[in-house]
């Protein structure tokens, strides 16, 4: 460093460094618990719905006891392919930021090499987040088409009571 001024901003870019790791630290930990939350609550659900299920088998019902089957593999399914399109959708995200570089003076990387392949990654991403998407919306139908098939017969059971 050669004067105060210099060790002054320094400082002072150091801090703002440790500062947004602090920051970050924060972040995380909310986010971890907002996780643990969320797991624990989908846990509960899973719960009722298998006691639910070993219910209805003990009462001989196989067609429900199999319906209720086919809807927790759906929603775990559905559950991963949420995950990944949140993924996949902060990865576009960062890419995105990485193909809009100002080109400024301070930018030392090859821009038509890193567009080329940046511009193809996303392209793959955005590839995939739709395949994400479609399969999603195939599930949000195959888990409604059983939500309606109880919905039906629960009308026909309040009916015959």
């Amino acid at each position: 460093m050669s004067s105060s001024s210099d060790a002054t901003i320094l400082l002072n870019l150091l801090k703002k460094v440790m500062d947004a790791q602090d920051e970050r630290i924060l972040a995380y930990k909310t986010f971890d618990r907002v996780v643990e939350s969320t797991t624990m609550e989908f846990q509960e659900i899973s719960l009722t719905i298998r006691q639910a299920q070993k219910e209805l088998k003990e009462i001989g019902d196989e067609k429900y006891s199999g319906l209720i089957d086919q809807l927790q593999n759906l929603e775990r399914e559905k559950l991963q392919i949420t995950i990944n399109i949140q993924k996949v959708e902060q990865f576009v995200e960062e890419e995105k930021k990485k193909l809009a570089c100002d080109h400024d003076e301070k930018c030392r990387h090859n821009h038509q090499d890193e567009e080329e392949l940046g511009g193809a990654k996303l392209t793959l991403l955005l590839e995939d987040l739709k395949k994400f998407i479609v399969r999603e919306s195939e599930l949000i139908e195959q888990i409604n088409e059983i939500l309606e098939e109880f919905r039906c017969d629960i009308l026909e059971l309040k009916s015959s009571l």
